[in-house]
């Protein structure tokens, strides 16, 4: 699924935030709510790279249909990824700009 997120390099290449994050990868687990799983979020500075979990609700995922997982996957990435970045203090980056350009590409996907 998504690999349908298509031109998300396209999107971000040559555009620079500053040095103080090199990358983001984001995990996306659907999980049965019972068992308590907890959001991991790493950001090892040597590596500048921020590692995050998205959470989704396994029982409500395996309802849906593809178009509305995507939907829960795009407005999960739209809140959570600002938020978390929101939080951190990472030297040299632009918070502002990147998360701006973060929700314009969500926005261009179609899938929100």
């Amino acid at each position: 699924m998504l690999g349908e997120l298509s031109g998300y390099s396209e999107h971000f290449e040559g555009l620079d935030y500053g040095s103080g994050l090199a990358g983001i990868l984001v995990t996306i687990i659907c999980r049965d709510r019972s068992l308590h799983c907890k959001r991991r979020i790493r950001f090892p500075k040597k590596e500048k790279i921020l590692y995050l979990d998205i959470m989704l609700d396994l029982a409500r995922m395996k309802k849906f249909d593809l178009a509305v997982r995507k939907r829960e996957v795009a407005q999960q990435l739209y809140e959570d990824v600002p938020e978390v970045i929101s939080q951190l203090r990472i030297p040299d980056f632009d918070k502002h700009a990147f998360i701006s350009d973060l929700r314009s590409w969500i926005d261009a996907t179609g899938w929100r």
